[in-house]
């Protein structure tokens, strides 16, 4: 069942700066993603994209500017406040607990709202497979599966996704694209992700915005900017887009 969509954006910015202690790394960074909406956030390494979605979830030193989820101003909440109100992040690195079961690790998670364990398991088959192996018994993809299911487990409103297809093998991508699809349409679930393949990602999200040494530099439809290349690797080097060791074999072999 579908949530209601609220005539708020699900996550707003407006003239945002932010960073790490005195150091700016976000400069006027200004955006709104309406309720339901899937989004790809694209730019070179070391732009800032990570850095917005922790400043999302309140892990960087705001310098000026507002944060607004579902309309309420969130700037000076702490972490576990904003999580409590609808934010869900999926880190790069993952950092599932690593002694604890699969299912321990979605368990932990669990604060009530629409998501449980099964529910999880029937998202991705294969942690119901592996839900009494460890964390650290997982294969890289499953691992992400985890960190994904984890994250659901709080109920968010808006999910966080921090490259969530990296360095995985093709048919794990596959999987993981699937489930993504099926949040984006049958739950509703707005989503900001952050990723290098951004072709994979342009073809998930309706919107794309490109971050360039900490500013925004592009806001527009996915499918616009998949439709002109150049302008993309003008905005991105897509031609230096990292690509997954099995695709790397591929080309070499032919």
């Amino acid at each position: 069942m579908r949530d209601p969509v609220s005539p708020e954006p699900a996550l707003a910015f407006a003239n945002v700066r932010a960073g790490y202690g005195p150091t700016v790394v976000l400069d006027d960074v200004s955006f709104a993603i309406p309720s339901g909406e899937t989004t790809a956030l694209l730019g070179r390494n070391g732009v800032g994209k990570t850095t917005l979605l922790v400043t999302a979830m309140g892990h960087t030193r705001l310098h000026a500017g507002s944060v607004r989820l579902g309309g309420a101003e969130i700037a000076a909440d702490p972490i576990w406040r904003r999580a409590r109100a609808g934010l869900g992040l999926v880190p790069q690195e993952r950092e599932i607990f690593r002694s604890l079961t699969v299912a321990e690790n979605l368990s932990v998670a669990r604060r009530g709202g629409r998501w449980s364990v099964e529910r999880v398991f029937d998202l991705f088959p294969r942690l119901a497979e592996r839900r009494r192996n460890r964390g650290d018994e997982l294969s890289g993809g499953e691992q992400q599966m985890l960190a994904i299911g984890r994250a659901l487990m709080g109920s968010p409103t808006i999910l966080l996704l921090d490259e969530p297809l990296e360095g995985l093998a093709p048919v794990i991508v596959d999987v993981l694209l699937a489930a993504l699809r099926r949040l984006r349409e049958s739950d509703a679930l707005t989503m900001l992700l952050v990723e290098q393949h951004a072709r994979l990602a342009l073809e998930l999200a309706s919107r794309a915005l490109v971050l360039d040494r900490g500013r925004l530099v592009h806001d527009g439809p996915s499918a616009a900017l998949a439709a002109d290349p150049d302008r993309l690797a003008g905005l991105i080097g897509v031609g230096a887009e990292p690509r997954h060791p099995e695709f790397l074999a591929e080309e070499l072999a032919t």
